[in-house]
């Protein structure tokens, strides 16, 4: 896990790598507010040091990301779900969907969206790689318990 804010001067590659998987989705949490960013990177390095150098320009796409960066928020990041940079893009996205509809990454975070036009495609995408996800997760150790629903 590692932090960013606007004191850093610098990031370092070397934190990056240490602390990320270098194929991964990722959070990106707000420690003031508690709203978080869940992303994909195929290079988490690139990916991380280009989310830190667009905020301390004030260029962050996620307008309201750089108004709390600018405010003094603190970031962490961390890695949820490393993957295999082959595996196919449609997969990776379906495991980024999972991940910021657990997080309600869009409600109650900075994601624009569920990466489909509606929380019941992304919930019909995810049904249909839950293979691909259910490994993923198994691989990092990562356990769940499902609700049944009546």
């Amino acid at each position: 896990m590692m932090k960013l804010s606007n004191k850093m001067d610098e990031i370092k590659i070397e934190d990056v790598s240490v602390n990320m998987a270098s194929s991964c989705i990722y959070l990106m949490k707000n420690l003031h507010n508690g709203k978080v960013y869940i992303g994909k990177a195929i290079d988490a390095v690139h990916r991380i040091a280009g989310h830190y150098y667009s905020l301390r320009k004030g260029t962050h796409v996620i307008r309201e990301m750089q108004e709390d960066f600018n405010a003094g928020n603190e970031f962490e990041i961390k890695t949820l779900c490393s993957f295999n940079k082959k595996d196919h893009d449609r997969k990776t996205k379906a495991l980024e969907t999972f991940f910021i509809l657990q997080y309600d990454g869009v409600e109650k975070g900075y994601n624009a969206t569920y990466n489909y036009p509606s929380a019941n495609r992304a919930y019909e995408i995810i049904e249909d790689n839950a293979e691909y996800i259910i490994s993923c997760l198994r691989k990092q150790g990562i356990r769940f318990k499902m609700e049944i629903f009546p």
